[in-house]
C-alpha cells in the first residue's frame, strides 16, 4: 500500500461514496503508474479488446481489468455499460493484492460491500 507516501491519501479499504474520475493515465515504466488518485478510471481499447485501467478506490493502486458489453467471454472480465464518464460494472470489483477494498461502481460512483 501506498498510505506512507507523502502526497498521497491514506488507504481506506471501506472507501463509499466516491465519485469515479476519467483521467489519461502518463506511462511510466510500463504501460501505466503503480498508483493514482484513488477512483481515477481510462478506458483503453486495443487488438485484444477493451480495458479499464483503474486506481483502488481504497487506496490508489492502479491495475488494468477487461471490460466490454456485452461482458467478455475471458475471465476475469466485467460488464461495462452507462455513458463513459459515469460507468457501471457487474460484478463487483474485488481489489486483490492491494488494500482489498470490495464493492461496485454504479453511475460512475463507487460504493463499499
Amino acid at each position: 500500500m501506498h498510505a506512507d507516501l507523502p502526497g498521497r491519501p491514506a488507504a481506506d479499504p471501506k472507501r463509499t461514496g466516491l465519485r469515479a474520475t476519467p483521467t489519461r493515465f502518463e506511462p511510466e515504466d510500463g504501460l501505466f503508474p503503480e498508483y493514482a488518485e484513488p477512483g481515477a478510471f481510462q478506458v483503453r481499447g486495443g487488438e485484444n479488446g477493451t480495458y479499464l485501467l483503474l486506481a483502488c478506490p481504497g487506496c490508489g493502486r492502479v491495475s488494468g481489468m477487461t471490460v466490454g458489453d456485452p461482458k467478455p467471454v475471458s475471465s476475469p472480465s466485467w460488464r461495462m455499460t452507462g455513458p463513459a464518464e459515469a460507468p457501471t460494472l457487474s460484478p463487483s470489483v474485488n481489489c486483490i493484492g492491494c488494500c482489498g477494498w470490495h464493492g461496485h461502481l454504479v453511475g460512475g460512483v463507487f460504493t463499499s460491500c
